[in-house]
């Protein structure tokens, strides 16, 4: 089974998910000897980690398609001063919610603007527009907040949230058998062209591509984690 090319965002987890992913993780690989795992356990470890991340990926994915297959995937929140405000579902709303609340505070930031020449005739009269406005905005703001809420709901209970939850704890399964592989102090000539030819050699099953993506990612620890292995133990 091929395994999707990673993101540079893929250890972004949802907020609220990290303990459920750290405790999945935790539990997600086979066993290997705890106090001297050999490089071939470790390397054998990462493919079991890497399928299942495939396949929670595959997971996630159909079931994002058929939720959105089943509801709107445009959510318009209307704004009290006129228009709407545009967001998406997706697997992480906060991130929807906050992109929508600085959407919105923009059109009333506008709209305060405009009574910049109110107040050169009646300054009382534009405080007071100014209060009623940002009221409104605040109003608007809990709008959005419920519809968030309700949408993030309807994701759990079409099962698209769990999904995701347990691509994300794939994910850092996946991160943690590949940094045991770079950590490995190579014994041997031989084990050294066997990490060597496991990282670097073109497929999608080994960490080669990994690296690559978390480097240009900020994912500094994978870098840190080899050039540490160099250290004589």
């Amino acid at each position: 089974m091929q395994s999707n090319i990673h993101q540079p965002d893929r250890r972004a987890v949802l907020t609220g998910t990290v303990a459920t992913a750290a405790a999945v993780a935790a539990t997600a690989l086979p066993a290997v000897a705890e106090s001297n795992p050999s490089l071939a356990e470790l390397i054998e470890a990462h493919k079991v980690a890497n399928h299942r991340f495939c396949e929670a990926c595959e997971r996630e994915e159909t079931a994002s398609n058929a939720y959105r297959d089943t509801y709107p995937r445009e959510i318009v929140v209307p704004l009290s001063i006129g228009g709407g405000v545009s967001l998406y579902s997706s697997s992480n709303m906060d991130h929807e919610r906050e992109e929508a609340r600085q959407r919105i505070r923009k059109a009333y930031d506008e709209a305060v603007s405009h009574l910049r020449q109110l107040s050169r005739i009646d300054e009382a009269m534009a405080q007071d527009a100014t209060a009623k406005l940002r009221a409104m905005e605040r109003r608007d703001a809990r709008r959005l907040g419920r519809m968030v809420r309700d949408e993030t709901a309807r994701q759990e209970a079409f099962g698209w949230q769990q999904a995701e939850r347990e691509r994300a704890a794939a994910s850092l399964a996946e991160d943690e058998a590949e940094l045991a592989i770079l950590r490995y102090h190579c014994r041997t000539a031989e084990e050294a062209k066997m990490r060597h030819a496991y990282i670097m050699t073109p497929g999608r099953e080994n960490v080669g591509h990994i690296i690559y993506h978390s480097l240009i990612g900020g994912g500094e620890e994978f870098l840190d984690a080899l050039l540490a292995s160099t250290v004589p133990a």
